[in-house]
């Protein structure tokens, strides 16, 4: 019934933890499929050794995916996506875990749901490198429960107003994402795009707890938003917004909308990556004609092109240092 798509790319360190939590599952999937990304650092070897290894009890059916060149994270799990046949599916990355319970849990949620419902998702536990928990994606007490209130349900304005859905904890209905022929593969990540194409049609569904081990780590796809000068994660942002503004803006809160843009030019600005900031920026003069004094403030940095970006790292290895401390009390 379920699909689970391990996509890996230099994640060797991590890649027999991730398929062994796969393995454990108390509701095997129905297939498995893992795609190394023309991995450097013996991925592909690993793969092949852990599925050699355990070809004999594995419960469902497996199939390996070497790429020869790196494709990306939106081809590579295009390749196998096109090829599943189960109702849904999870995009696991190779460095990620799954919870036991996960895929029982959320199938058993999923399954009861109108077929409006396009996603299940959860919280998660956040690990480091040597699998450590040291919080979790959202606050929770004592029982497990957060403690902030997730949104469900129709949600596309909050998708507009802030990052919240733990991507990893995602189950998807396959119909929903074949329908949009899959991942963008024009883009460096998938998630917002895939938020911003389905919640304005479908409903998502939180379960309030926590099914997935999510590892942060310093060198991980999401950090590729912290990457200065030229940021294929912000000019990937930019494309986004430019469907939003061009086939979804029937759907749109404008202020929201407004209110993102200027929050990726000054991304844009810290980065020093000013030709995707004069994008955003445009895009937000053609969106809300009437700036505002801190976005004619920001179109003069983009201007001066002032070198931010070495205070902005300093910032957040400060925030970084404090929200350790903070979790260690």
């Amino acid at each position: 019934m379920v699909a689970v798509i391990c996509l890996c790319y230099n994640h060797s360190e991590y890649l027999e933890e991730t398929l062994n939590s796969v393995l454990a599952q108390t509701m095997p999937p129905a297939e498995l499929w893992i795609v190394d990304d023309a991995s450097t650092d013996g991925s592909a070897i690993k793969i092949e050794q852990w599925i050699h290894k355990n070809k004999e009890i594995l419960p469902f059916p497996i199939f390996f995916i070497k790429n020869e060149e790196n494709k990306g994270n939106c081809k590579s799990f295009n390749l196998a996506f096109e090829q599943i046949k189960s109702p849904f599916v999870i995009d696991l990355a190779a460095d990620d875990c799954l919870a036991e319970h996960r895929i029982a849990l959320q199938y058993e949620v999923f399954s009861k749901l109108p077929p409006t419902t396009a996603v299940v998702f959860s919280n998660a536990w956040l690990i480091d490198a040597q699998s450590r928990i040291f919080a979790t994606h959202f606050p929770i007490d004592k029982a497990g429960k957060a403690t902030t209130s997730v949104p469900s349900g129709w949600i596309y304005d909050e998708v507009l107003r802030h990052y919240f859905i733990c991507t990893p904890t995602m189950m998807m209905r396959t119909e929903v994402l074949r329908a949009l022929d899959g991942y963008d593969e024009t883009l460096s990540y998938e998630d917002f795009d895939f938020w911003v194409r389905t919640t304005p049609f479908y409903t998502y569904h939180y379960i309030d707890e926590c099914t997935t081990f999510k590892r942060i780590l310093p060198h991980s796809h999401a950090q590729g938003f912290y990457t200065p000068y030229q940021n294929a994660h912000l000019r990937s942002t930019h494309r986004i917004c430019l469907k939003i503004a061009n086939q979804y803006m029937a759907f749109t809160n404008t202020v929201l909308f407004a209110n993102l843009l200027a929050y990726y030019v000054r991304q844009s600005v810290y980065m020093q990556d000013y030709a995707t900031g004069k994008l955003f920026y445009a895009l937000y003069t053609q969106i809300s004609p009437k700036k505002s004094l801190s976005m004619r403030f920001l179109g003069l940095l983009l201007k001066w092109k002032l070198p931010l970006y070495p205070f902005y790292k300093k910032y957040l290895w400060l925030r970084k240092k404090m929200l350790n401390a903070f979790a260690l009390r």
